[in-house]
């Protein structure tokens, strides 16, 4: 019984010791299991995995992604901050050659030039650097709206120089064949000028019957007083523009002074006036809705040199120009009286028409009357007209005879 006992014992506990050892041998095939495919679960003891990011990775990790988004979101905000800053600059920009065009426009229906100290003091204030950029701005407005272009007037002295300039320059070119070229600078003066094509224009001045009859009809009854049509049934009305007796004054004036060699002296334009039965106490008449009425051929005059369509320069005793502007003493008054003065093409008649299209004017009129005397003649022989050719011929020859007049050389717009 005991042996029987003890055997059952020793299987009992040999049974005993066999869970054991086989609990171990899976314990330790698990663990070569987990260690070969790389996957543990932790225990109460086991250390967490390589793999597995820790706390303070992660904590890391969060405040470097919190940090990279407020950093482009700052870069954000500064982009939208940089473009308001730029639309508040551009718009400021606009704001200022809108102003200088207004101011151009201003200036040009009194027909006085915009100086730049004027421009500086109006329209750019402290920002004077900017005068480019806003002079760039308004200059494009003014042609794409307008058909206007702001340009710079040459100052007095850049005038004698390039006369004086295109004198030697003749002179030399007759001597040597060789021909150079006067260099100028501006005023910093500024009219505004037409960039419509002289064809457009030459349409817009044509009359038109139905054009007419519109006009006729919205202006009523006119001024009694007034002996001129309102109406001439055109594009350009120039009734409501220039004033057409002291435009044609003006354009006769430029043509003698541009014949007598650039410059007559004031004795002499009297004495030309004079044909035309006009002294300087005649009355100019303009259209009803101008600012004067009426003035006399001296204060029109006077008029024209502050437009800088003509200049008057009073001459030295040796008959070189002298500087006429500054303070006046007490005996201005009779230095005048006894002073020479010369008039000239002032720097505006350069830039608005300039001598060639004057020595245009002047060929025309003197060709249509040789036309016309011609012509008047063969009606009377048989019907004799002048042919196309012929008419280019004799306009042709007033030309030359104009140039040689007015020194050999005659200048465009500048």
């Amino acid at each position: 019984m005991i042996s029987s006992q003890n055997g059952q014992g020793i299987v009992s506990r040999s049974k005993g010791a066999f869970r054991v050892n086989a609990s171990s041998r899976l314990s330790v095939m698990v663990r070569s299991t987990v260690r070969t495919n790389g996957h543990a679960r932790p225990g109460g003891t086991q250390r967490t995995g390589r793999s597995q990011p820790s706390r303070s990775q992660n904590r890391r990790r969060h405040e470097e992604d919190e940090e990279e988004e407020e950093e482009e979101e700052a870069a954000e905000e500064e982009q939208e901050e940089d473009a308001e800053e730029k639309d508040s600059a551009q718009d400021e920009l606009t704001r200022k050659a809108n102003a200088l065009v207004r101011l151009a426009l201003f200036n040009e229906s009194r027909h006085m030039p915009l100086r730049r100290d004027e421009i500086n003091k109006r329209v750019l204030g402290e920002n004077t650097r900017q005068f480019n950029t806003v002079f760039a701005m308004a200059q494009r407005s003014l042609q794409s709206t307008f058909g206007f272009e702001l340009v710079e007037l040459m100052s007095r002295a850049d005038l004698n120089r390039e006369q004086n300039a295109n004198d030697e320059i003749q002179d030399d070119a007759n001597a040597t064949g060789l021909k150079k070229k006067a260099t100028a600078s501006g005023s910093k003066s500024y009219i505004l000028r037409s960039t419509l094509a002289s064809e457009l224009i030459q349409i817009a001045n044509e009359a038109n019957e139905e054009l007419l009859d519109l006009e006729f009809n919205e202006e009523g009854e006119g001024d009694e007083d007034d002996e001129t049509p309102t109406t001439y049934g055109s594009i350009l009305n120039w009734t409501s523009s220039d004033q057409l007796g002291g435009l044609g004054l003006l354009y006769v004036i430029l043509s003698l002074i541009l014949v007598n060699g650039h410059t007559m002296s004031d004795p002499e334009l009297k004495q030309h006036l004079k044909t035309f039965r006009l002294s300087m106490s005649t009355s100019i008449e303009f259209v009803p809705h101008a600012t004067q009425r009426i003035t006399t051929i001296e204060s029109y005059l006077a008029s024209l040199v502050k437009q800088g369509q003509l200049d008057k320069v009073k001459l030295g005793a040796g008959g070189a120009p002298r500087q006429t502007q500054g303070k006046r003493g007490r005996g201005a008054d009779l230095d005048d009286e006894s002073a020479t003065y010369e008039w000239r093409w002032g720097p505006r008649a350069h830039a608005e028409i300039g001598e060639c299209a004057v020595a245009e004017f002047i060929a025309e009129f003197m060709a249509e009357r040789v036309i016309r005397e011609y012509e008047k003649d063969g009606d009377e022989e048989g019907g004799q007209r002048m042919t196309d050719e012929e008419r280019d011929k004799v306009l042709s020859n007033y030309m030359k005879e104009i140039t040689r007049a007015a020194g050999g050389k005659l200048s465009e717009i500048r």
